[in-house]
């Protein structure tokens, strides 16, 4: 949870309101499901930031064993959305629709994500998750 603090969320999206964060272990979830989604992934975790009002944040990241399946997971999860430009990243894509604003990026053989929901769809709520998606590559080794 080194990656971002409540206090950076709520400075990101003020609308957040008690905010109470979660760790989640996304590869464990997956393995006890379905063990093939995890095929190629060392972890998969994310940190929750749910707001009172319901709405809130997801940052996943997914190590990958490869640059190349980060690469082809990247081209997945990107489906429907547009290229952009993430500070630390090196590829980014991002998008809005269905009540959620996601960034999706790569950084080596890592894949980072952002995911707001229950906010309205502003392209100042795009370019917030953004900066924290940015954020948290920065703090990445």
């Amino acid at each position: 949870n080194s990656l971002l603090s409540i206090a950076e969320v709520q400075a990101a999206f003020p609308t957040l309101t008690s905010i109470t964060p979660s760790e989640i272990d996304f590869y464990a979830m997956a393995l006890n499901a379905d063990p093939s989604q995890v095929v190629g992934m060392d972890a998969f975790k994310g940190l929750v930031f749910e707001s009172s009002g319901g709405a809130g944040l997801t940052l996943a990241l997914v190590d990958f064993e490869s640059v190349e399946l980060a690469e082809a997971h990247l081209i997945l999860s990107a489906a429907g959305l547009d290229a952009t430009s993430v500070d630390g990243s090196d590829e980014a894509h991002s998008g809005q629709g269905g009540g959620v604003s996601a960034i999706v990026t790569r950084k080596g053989d890592l894949g980072v994500s952002v995911n707001v929901s229950g906010l309205p769809e502003t392209k100042a709520e795009l370019e917030a998750a953004s900066a924290l998606a940015a954020l948290a590559l920065s703090r990445i080794d």
